[in-house]
């Protein structure tokens, strides 16, 4: 008698039966910017808050017209100084994101029907959106430039051209294209300017970590085709309404630029950093000696806190482990931390490549209108968007950063890096 012959059972027969099983949303990537977590620890700047103009003075210009007299001889010219006025400009941030009502009534009433609730996703993607743009602009200068264009350019208004970004903040030192491509993700909006002059503005289709740039959807025709143009943000509804001129005054901007918050080191000596080096070699323990010493001389009190690139911190570590493994070679720990007493070492990835900043952060105050904005947004929160079913949500941070001694940090830049 033969055997029927049969299939072995799949489960394709009977999959109706089974549950889609979803697990917890992963996060994948570190979305952290310490820059913006640790904005606290700066002093707030006291002066009131004026959308007119607000100025606070600084005992900066040092007395003199000592006499040495003859007995009944002229007494000395008098003399007094007077205090210098530094002049704060604000900044608005906002950050913004929409969401259905129909996603608002299933919410409400849909029961357990989302792995994570959506108001709650996108708004923390909004409040990380906006953490990362305070952090990039605690490094940079208030022009709000981020980067040069390294292509000439020729764009129609329907063009998609390709183009490579170089110099972080504009800088020709800062030339790691990764550090460069890390200030700019896709779907953002960015303006072309050619010496600060609006030329256009263009949507980032990708970018890779070369700096390699997709442009598209253009707002004018851009005919100026030397490379060498400024980049800036744009992700404002009006076009051409563009980040330039309305950043912060971050740390290059504070360490290189001649003025700042008014006034020209130019015009006083003393508005300027107490030391800076931007020869290439390695940083040292000896460099750190003379950026304490130097700030010393000339700051309001002893440094803190060293900023310091990252590969410029492996470098300096790697210089350490030489001197620990002739000590002891047995017990080496491998990736031993350097130290500097009384210092605080903040090494982060939005550290310019190759740059070291110690300095002295009761010089440095954060001038902020509103708390922080907090991830946790609700549906009362939004308001309806008119003739469309759509809530928009919207957070704002006005802020800024007062320098209040320069001569309180040194840099070096150009450093190396491993």
């Amino acid at each position: 008698m033969a055997n029927l012959a049969y299939t072995a059972p799949s489960n394709s027969q009977v999959n109706a039966v089974w549950r889609t099983v979803q697990g917890p949303l992963s996060e994948m990537i570190n979305f952290e910017v310490e820059e913006f977590d640790n904005l606290d620890t700066f002093d707030k700047e006291k002066s009131a808050w004026s959308l007119r103009s607000v100025i606070f003075p600084g005992d900066i210009i040092e007395g003199g017209n000592v006499a040495l007299i003859p007995e009944g001889g002229s007494e000395g010219i008098p003399f007094s100084p007077n205090a210098l006025d530094f002049t704060l400009t604000p900044t608005h941030y906002n950050v913004r994101f929409a969401a259905s009502k129909l996603a608002m009534f299933a919410d409400k009433n849909g029961g357990d029907n989302q792995i994570k609730s959506e108001l709650m996703f996108r708004g923390e993607h909004a409040i990380r959106a906006l953490s990362r743009s305070v952090g990039d602009d605690f490094w940079g200068f208030s022009t709000g430039i981020l980067a040069l264009t390294d292509t000439n350019i020729t764009a129609s208004i329907a063009a998609t051209i390709t183009i490579t970004f170089k110099s972080g903040y504009g800088v020709t030192g800062i030339t790691d294209l990764a550090y460069v491509s890390r200030m700019f993700k896709p779907s953002e909006w960015i303006a072309i300017l050619d010496s600060g002059t609006y030329r256009t503005t263009a949507r980032i289709v990708s970018i890779s970590t070369a700096a390699v740039v997709v442009l598209d959807s253009f707002s004018a025709a851009l005919t100026t085709t030397t490379d060498g143009l400024q980049i800036v943000r744009a992700n404002a509804v009006e076009q051409t309404q563009t980040s330039y001129n309305r950043a912060l005054v971050g740390m290059l901007d504070g360490l290189t630029t001649a003025s700042v918050q008014g006034q020209t080191s130019a015009t006083y000596p003393n508005w300027s950093v107490a030391y800076s080096d931007t020869a290439a070699g390695r940083f040292s323990g000896l460099k750190m000696h003379i950026a304490k010493d130097e700030i010393a001389n000339y700051g309001t009190g002893a440094p803190d806190t060293c900023w310091i690139g990252q590969g410029v911190y492996r470098d300096l570590v790697a210089q350490m482990q030489s001197s620990y493994r002739a000590s002891d070679p047995l017990s080496l720990q491998i990736d031993g931390a350097a130290k500097s007493k009384g210092i605080q070492f903040v090494s982060t990835r939005r550290t310019p490549p190759g740059y070291v900043v110690v300095g002295r952060k009761k010089a440095l105050n954060r001038w902020q209108l509103n708390p922080k904005p907090g991830k946790a947004f609700a549906w009362k929160d939004g308001k309806e968007k008119i003739d469309e079913s759509i809530m928009l949500f919207s957070a704002d941070f006005p802020l800024q950063m007062a320098w209040k001694s320069r001569k309180s940090f040194a840099y070096f830049s150009t450093q190396t890096s491993q």
